[in-house]
């Protein structure tokens, strides 16, 4: 059975997220947590299972020996990875620190912002790991994210950009941010910047996600019923109104191209 049809399987007889799907799908793969002989020395959450299968097998077999997987925690396990050296060597448990001189904040937000995916996508803990404040880090993430944007005319580019380099000289953060503020609401309205980082953005995602593979979904159930006589009237209808979903479809995708550093 391939990963999609494993996935959709699952879906259907559980209702499981098609992200969360992917994460299980990815530990059953995994020659060493997917093994029945160490099941009893391994956590029962499938997301600390995820977290795991990002250790070397050398040091996943030496914490099985040692039993400390079945009670370690999620931070635990970073800390085993090395997730929070990774970002920034000297890392002091969240202490607020001053970002090296010859390191621009632009660049150490973007640092994080590599990173925010082993951190489960908690934004709040990539700001802490790298010793800056939340509020700073959400918005010059935010900035870094609009400068990216695809739709941005030449001015509206340079200014972003130069406001940037202003948050790199000066490390006003609060008044650049105030200045890039309209142009956000601009491109991504009032709220953009609470749903790129707020506690429910990767539910938002899940949904995004749940909702792509129930239009596959629907699209294969249809592509395999049996079709019925129909009138050449109907059967125009019918091509007609697929071909609008087909550009329709045409359109997301390449919108979703167009914005992959969104």
């Amino acid at each position: 059975m391939s990963r999609m049809d494993l996935a959709k399987k699952v879906y259907a007889d559980y209702g499981i997220s098609h992200s969360s799907i992917d994460k299980i799908i990815r530990i059953s793969e995994h020659p060493i947590l997917s093994n029945p002989a160490y099941t009893d020395k391994l956590p029962s959450s499938w997301a600390l299972l995820y977290e795991m299968r990002f250790l070397p097998d050398e040091l996943l077999l030496e914490k099985l020996k040692n039993d400390e997987l079945r009670k370690a925690s999620k931070y635990t396990v970073w800390d085993w990875r090395g997730v929070k050296t990774k970002i920034r060597e000297g890392y002091n448990d969240g202490n607020r620190v001053k970002v090296p001189d010859n390191v621009s904040l632009a660049a150490y937000v973007n640092a994080g912002m590599q990173r925010e995916e082993e951190f489960g996508g908690d934004i709040t803990a990539v700001a802490k790991s790298l010793g800056i404040g939340n509020l700073t880090y959400r918005s010059v993430r935010a900035i870094i994210l609009l400068s990216r944007h695809p739709d941005l005319s030449e001015t509206d580019s340079k200014l972003v950009e130069s406001l940037i380099d202003k948050i790199n000289k000066t490390r006003n953060v609060r008044e650049y941010y105030l200045k890039a503020k309209p142009l956000i609401e601009k491109i991504w309205g009032a709220s953009r910047n609470k749903k790129l980082t707020g506690k429910n953005h990767q539910k938002r995602v899940d949904a995004y996600l749940d909702s792509v593979f129930l239009l596959g979904m629907s699209a294969q159930k249809l592509s395999d019923m049996e079709r019925p006589y129909m009138s050449v009237e109907d059967t125009d209808k019918i091509i007609g109104e697929l071909s609008e979903a087909g550009t329709v479809i045409r359109k997301l995708a390449e919108t979703l191209r167009r914005s992959k550093n969104d």
